[in-house]
């Protein structure tokens, strides 16, 4: 008896399979499927980033290039890649000279140590608090604890983020 030719294996075999399409073909609309699932997924878990974690003493201001030592004076920002600073004069710096304003920006509550969006906390200005650079803002959760805290340490409250901003443009 003679082998048969792999055409007539091939004729054979798609004649017995269930569906229509070969195998090949079968198994492309599979991994395709796979990958479209891969696709959907990842763009559905991809969200809002988190703030950076800061490492005392060793991660450094992006601006000034210190060491990031007090961590209740830091600040961070997103816009595309992660920028840390050790004060807020220096994320305010930072962000005056950009083109447009950073979809994600946080602050450390100076009390808790926690960060915060930016543009929800209250911000502080005593020049006397002695920041990393001397810039002497803070920031709160509210406005209550940003009263008391000005209160505590001879400050002044300058209120929200766009406040703020517009304060430090002012200063310098």
């Amino acid at each position: 008896m003679q082998k048969p030719t792999w055409q007539a294996t091939r004729a054979v075999r798609n004649s017995i399979l269930p569906t229509r399409y070969s195998l090949p073909v079968t198994r492309y609309l599979l991994l395709v499927t796979r990958f479209s699932l891969l696709i959907t997924l990842l763009s559905c878990s991809a969200g809002k980033p988190e703030p950076p974690k800061i490492i005392a003493d060793r991660s450094s201001c992006s601006f000034c290039k210190m060491l990031i030592s007090d961590t209740r004076y830091a600040g961070a920002l997103n816009n595309g890649q992660e920028a840390l600073y050790d004060d807020l004069g220096c994320m305010f710096s930072a962000v005056s000279k950009m083109k447009s304003e950073p979809e994600y920006l946080w602050v450390r509550d100076y009390n808790t140590n926690v960060w915060l969006d930016a543009r929800a906390a209250v911000f502080v200005y005593a020049p006397k608090l002695g920041t990393p650079m001397n810039y002497g803002y803070v920031a709160v959760r509210d406005a209550s604890e940003a009263a008391q805290l000005a209160g505590h340490i001879d400050g002044r409250v300058i209120g929200d983020w766009n406040a703020v901003v517009t304060f430090f443009k002012e200063k310098v």
